[in-house]
């Protein structure tokens, strides 16, 4: 399963989002972290509370597309729709595959995390630090997507039920 997620992570970072290597990620590390204990108990504290934040941003978005995922089935599989155009149910059906896409992506961001490094403390740091990157690009780029995908929703059922497309 692992495999799998490393392959949607090259394919998805490397080819949607254009990341740099995750060697490149490591370079842009705010702040320089030595060896001791204490410092990087603080800084891993850090990193967690803000993958806490980006969890909390995903899980609202993620909220908002399943109860527009359940509205678009309800409309598609409604009376109304049975009367309406070819072209007006496709664009349902294409809207409600995007939503789903970004489901998938909004998941990636709260994947569970396990110990990513079996190196030292800073290793260990630097690993989560790099997830952390990856996780809030991900979030990111998945709320930008979904707004876009939500107005044309919106454009789509108003044009729909204006013109009867």
């Amino acid at each position: 399963m692992e495999t799998a997620f490393a392959l949607f992570d090259r394919l998805f970072f490397g080819l949607v989002l254009k990341l740099p290597a995750e060697a490149d990620i490591a370079a842009i590390n705010l702040a320089a972290h030595d060896e001791q204990d204490e410092e990087q108990s603080r800084y891993r504290d850090f990193i967690y509370d803000m993958m806490s934040a980006v969890d909390s941003k995903v899980s609202a978005l993620l909220t908002h597309i399943s109860l527009i995922i359940a509205a678009l089935v309800f409309i598609y599989s409604s009376r109304a729709a049975a009367r309406a155009s070819v072209f007006l149910k496709n664009t349902i059906m294409c809207e409600i595959v995007a939503y789903l896409l970004l489901t998938v992506f909004c998941l990636r961001c709260i994947r569970m995390t396990t110990r990513l490094s079996s190196g030292s403390a800073a290793a260990e740091n630097n690993a989560l630090a790099i997830e952390l990157y990856k996780r809030r690009a991900t979030y990111n780029w998945t709320s930008n997507v979904t707004v876009f995908v939500t107005v044309a929703t919106i454009v789509t059922l108003v044009l729909g039920s204006v013109f009867g497309l």
